[in-house]
Formats: structure tokens, sequence, C-alpha cells
């Protein structure tokens, strides 16, 4: 490809102050668990280095009206992922689904692991949300894939692999590359998808339906993170500025 069609298409500072600005018009709801909120934390920070006044509110009530607002909330139990539907479904009745113009959701890393059906648990989620884009047309639902956690390191980690055992952390990974590729299938083309998941990797490897081996299984890239799980300085700045050009594009 032409360096020159490359440079064009590098996003510049500019272009992220752009969209932080077209953001700050906007109103949306977010809802999450603690990797969400190291999100959200990166989007503060980031509104504040660039100078937006993005105003950011943790509420499930942001009210009717048109004054912006990026409104999040903590939703459901960790491991429980029906209970996030269902709470995500009733603050939708209860007046987001009416007072915001995007309305997102994200399940969580403990969420899907080897211990669930990925296969029932996607099936349920294309269903809830197919109930919820007829009962609010007018809203634009945003799925963000599930989180991956770091490979884990240490004697215990190398010895097991020696003995031709798999690494849980990547086993767990595995099944939600499965469940985010489902995801990616269904909404990407919809321009509806954050892949969160695949910003995490660094996108240094492309994702893939049932890696064939644990070295093709994406994960969490160490850099962004300090506890193999949640988001850093760094991991959440990089997930942050993501999100803003995902939801800049949402919203032209």
């Amino acid at each position: 490809m032409d360096i020159v069609k490359l440079i064009e298409k590098t996003p510049t500072t500019e272009d992220l102050r752009d969209d932080l600005k077209r953001i700050a018009k906007a109103r949306i709801f977010f809802a999450h668990q603690s990797v969400g909120g190291n999100v959200v934390e990166g989007l503060r920070d980031l509104a504040q280095v660039q100078g937006i006044p993005l105003k950011i509110f943790e509420t499930d009530r942001p009210g009717p009206g048109e004054i912006p607002i990026f409104c999040h909330t903590r939703i459901g139990r960790n491991r429980d992922p029906a209970s996030k539907f269902e709470h995500f479904a009733r603050l939708l009745r209860d007046g987001i689904g009416q007072d915001v113009q995007i309305a997102i959701f994200k399940l969580c890393y403990v969420d899907v692991t080897v211990t669930c059906d990925s296969g029932a648990l996607s099936d349920r989620y294309l269903q809830v949300f197919d109930d919820l884009e007829n009962t609010y047309p007018r809203l634009k639902l945003v799925h963000c894939t599930v989180p991956l956690t770091a490979r884990r390191r240490g004697l215990k980690t190398v010895l097991a692999r020696a003995m031709g055992r798999s690494d849980s952390a990547m086993a767990d990974n595995r099944v939600r590359t499965i469940f985010n590729d489902v995801l990616r299938v269904r909404y990407d083309s919809h321009a509806s998808l954050f892949d969160l998941a695949y910003v995490e990797t660094g996108r240094d490897k492309c994702h893939r339906i049932q890696p064939a081996t644990e070295a093709e299984i994406p994960a969490l890239n160490p850099a962004y993170t300090d506890d193999g799980g949640h988001l850093n300085r760094h991991g959440r700045k990089i997930v942050s500025e993501e999100l803003v050009r995902t939801l800049a594009r949402i919203l032209r």
C-alpha cells in the first residue's frame, strides 16, 4: 500500500480531539463492571489531557433532556451474566432506553470461562439483544467483546507447560475468543461493536475462531496490566482512545 495513504489513515491527536468533541455533545450510557471502570477512568484522563469538557457521571438515572452526558454504572453480579442481562434490560425499561442515544453493554472476563457453556451464553446474548433492538429501535446498542487476561508467568506455569498442561488463563481466553467471534460475526458489520478484546492484545495477533494452539490464543498485552486482568494507566489510555474512535464513528 502507498506510504502516503498509510499516513493519511493514521489517527492523529487532532482526530482524537474532534472525536472527543463529538462524544461530549452526545448522551451515552455505559453498563459494566471493574474493567469497564478502568475504561471510564482512562476516558476521564483522556478528556482532561485533551481539554475537552466531557461530563462523566456514575449514575443509572441520566434523566430526560438534551443535556450531553456520559453516564455509567455497574450492573449485575460478576460470574452471573444472566443478572447483567436482566439489570441492563431493566435500566432501559426504567427510562434509559428513551433518554440516551447510545447504550454500551459489557460483560467481564470472569463471566466467560471454561466453566460456562459459551454456546448457550452466546445464544442467550443474541436473543436478549434482538429483543432490546426491537423494543428500542431509535437507541444505538453497542456491544463489547469480553476482555481477556494475560498469559501467566512464573516457574509453576513453565513447569505445567513442560508437562503438557494447559495454562488455565489461556484456556479461559480460548472460550472468550469463541464467544467474542460470535459477537464479531453478528455485530461488527453493523458498526455497533467495540472490539475491546482485540484492542487489549495490542493488535499484534489476529483473532480466530477456535485457535489451534495455545500460542494462537489472544491474550491481554502484559504492558497493559499490572495484575493480569485489569488495565493499568497505559492500558486504560490505549483502550479509551479506541472507544472514543468507535463511538465517534457511530455518532457520525
